[in-house]
């Protein structure tokens, strides 16, 4: 049963804490986001729909502190319910 008035809007869902000051590698991004190595390769070329922000590197790596790879996470993560008692 929704308990909110018919003007107010639910609270947003909280997001996991988002990784820390570090550089990821891309197995590393694949094993946060559980899906595989070459998902995340696919997903950082330009011709991807919503490419992953990453830094150029010897190999393909993610300022995990880059406004735009936290704003790629928010946009792809899904929201994680807390029940609140």
């Amino acid at each position: 049963m929704n308990n909110l008035l018919p003007f107010q809007k639910p609270e947003p869902l909280p997001f996991p804490n988002l990784p820390g000051d570090q550089i990821w590698t891309s197995r590393d991004l694949a094993r946060f986001l559980k899906v595989s190595e070459s998902w995340v390769v696919k997903n950082t070329r330009a011709t991807a729909k919503d490419p992953i922000p990453r830094i150029a590197m010897h190999k393909i790596c993610f300022d995990t502190l880059d406004p735009d790879f936290q704003d790629w996470l928010k946009r792809h993560l899904r929201p994680v319910r807390v029940d609140r008692k």
